[in-house]
């Protein structure tokens, strides 16, 4: 029996991970919004996008249509963009959703292979590039940032390395980051000058008075 050779796809960890849900459909061809993102698909032995579930309505209501990966052309901050209108597909008549819900994850522990739990799935987010696995959002908050060819995904817990451990990042609310922190001091700042502005000019006018 002869393997069949699956060519690595090229990964970039600079590439910012994007969130799915909610993002407007618009068609490549026509320009024409198909309506949002309501669910979404991962194939969880490639770890990557395999299909998107989508409503017309705007309150998640109605007929609701598929979407195939090989059918999206770019994954956008705001929106994603499909082929055609002809994509997309009535789920009433398709035969099968391949891959498993992204639903399916949400509460499922992180788990390094020395069996340390690092957190609970909240959500799940993709890379633009080639719609692979990028990034677990956990519950608390926490992000980590991963390498699909790394990472094996259960619906009972997901898999990563030991080093993983020293991986996880807490996400700093900005009034605490270092950038926050300048902001204030910058705003502390312009209130400082303009309180001596004023009173400044109050003097002035005592003054000219």
């Amino acid at each position: 029996m002869v393997e069949e050779f699956i060519e690595p796809l090229e990964e970039n960890f600079y590439e910012q991970a994007l969130p799915l849900r909610g993002k407007h459909i618009v068609t490549q061809k026509e320009g024409a919004h198909l309506g949002d993102v309501m669910d979404v698909y991962l194939d969880p032995i490639a770890k990557r996008l395999s299909a998107i579930l989508f409503t017309k309505n705007a309150l998640g209501m109605g007929e609701k249509f598929l979407i195939n990966a090989e059918n999206i052309e770019a994954l956008g901050e705001d929106v994603l963009i499909a082929s055609d209108k002809s994509c997309a597909i009535r789920l009433s008549e398709a035969t099968e959703i391949p891959g498993v819900a992204l639903e399916t994850f949400k509460g499922v522990k992180v788990t390094t292979l020395l069996g340390k739990n690092l957190g609970i799935i909240d959500d799940i987010q993709l890379r633009p590039s080639n719609l692979r696995i990028g990034e677990i959002i956990f519950e608390d908050g926490k992000r980590l940032v991963v390498d699909p060819s790394e990472i094996t995904m259960g619906e009972d817990a997901v898999l990563v390395p030991e080093d993983y451990t020293s991986k996880v990042v807490i996400q700093v609310a900005e009034s605490e980051s270092l950038m926050g922190r300048l902001r204030s001091k910058e705003r502390e700042w312009r209130n400082t000058i303009t309180d001596r502005t004023r009173e400044v000019g109050k003097w002035m006018s005592r003054t000219i008075h």
